[in-house]
């Protein structure tokens, strides 16, 4: 389960497109600094999943309770595909046929199943925060 993944998406989902920025640039640069891949392979890949998460009007997540559900795996096939995209360009050899079926397709599935629990926690999480955003004045 891609635990950082799913909050950026599930936070810029709840609270749009800037928030889902600032989340995936601080979680994006957290994974960088904990792997092995070149700094700022991450936090490109994180910054523009947290863009599209909040590209959709939040009300919409709020209102129809399967669009988390469907962001989830799209937004961890997205993820990964721009993560080996980015290693590919920097010169990592990247395996794409032999890395879809058996790494990226399970992880969509479980970050699938998890997404109820950590959209939950951040619907609770977001109710009691004030309403304007954490950057309110």
């Amino acid at each position: 389960m891609d635990l950082v993944l799913l909050l950026v998406v599930g936070w810029g989902s709840l609270r749009g497109r800037e928030e889902g920025l600032v989340w995936g640039l601080i979680g994006g640069a957290m994974l960088d600094f904990l792997s092995a891949v070149p700094f700022g392979t991450t936090l490109t890949a994180m910054s523009l999943i947290g863009l599209l998460s909040g590209a959709v009007r939040p009300e919409l997540f709020q209102t129809y309770m399967i669009l988390p559900l469907l962001t989830a795996p799209t937004a961890t096939i997205i993820f990964d595909l721009i993560m080996l995209g980015l290693l590919q360009l920097l010169g990592w050899p990247v395996d794409w046929p032999g890395l879809f079926t058996p790494v990226i397709l399970p992880s969509a599935l479980l970050n699938a199943a998890a997404m109820p629990f950590v959209y939950g926690f951040l619907a609770w999480l977001n109710k009691r925060i004030q309403p304007g955003g954490l950057w309110a004045k």
